[in-house]
């Protein structure tokens, strides 16, 4: 049961992920403005690590057992287990990647990218990709050749150029 829900959400999320979109944009023009953002953020918002106490220090209990000489009735041997001390655990964490991501964020729509939710069956628009043309698939927008626009009933549609 518990491996339907996981594959559920999973379906799910993919189908509601997230991209970023311009009309007229390729792959490569998105992977450059996205490096030349993020190398800005890097000066802007170097990485500053911070060290946060994830979990606090602790001694296990300590549980002491002993097997009782019945006739005299005196402890004969006792044992004790436990009292080991756990230190407290420690992670880093960047105190500048909020602003970092913010600034990346802001760049891509500086350079006419807007941020886009698709459904996994609508593809991701990149509309000058090499040997491919926009296509309009009722009213859904998304690469393609010629010949598979018009054999899933699309019409193509004039690209932007930049």
């Amino acid at each position: 049961m518990g491996k339907f829900v996981i594959l559920f959400w999973l379906f799910v999320l993919e189908g509601c992920a997230q991209h970023w979109e311009k009309l007229g944009g390729t792959q490569q023009e998105f992977d450059a403005t996205e490096a030349g953002c993020r190398a800005q953020s890097y000066i802007q918002f170097p990485v500053i690590n911070n060290q946060v106490q994830t979990r606090g220090g602790y001694t296990s209990p300590i549980n002491t057992s002993c097997r009782r000489d019945l006739f005299n009735n005196v402890d004969i041997h006792c044992t004790s287990t436990g009292g080991i001390y756990t230190p407290p655990a420690y992670m880093n964490v960047d105190i500048n990647d909020n602003a970092r991501a913010s600034a990346i964020e802001s760049c891509l729509y500086a350079h006419g990218w807007s941020k886009a939710t698709r459904s996994s069956s609508q593809p991701q628009i990149y509309s000058d990709q090499p040997g491919r043309l926009l296509c309009n698939v009722g009213g859904n927008l998304h690469a393609s050749t010629l010949e598979k626009c018009r054999a899933e009933g699309g019409t193509i549609q004039p690209t932007v150029s930049h």
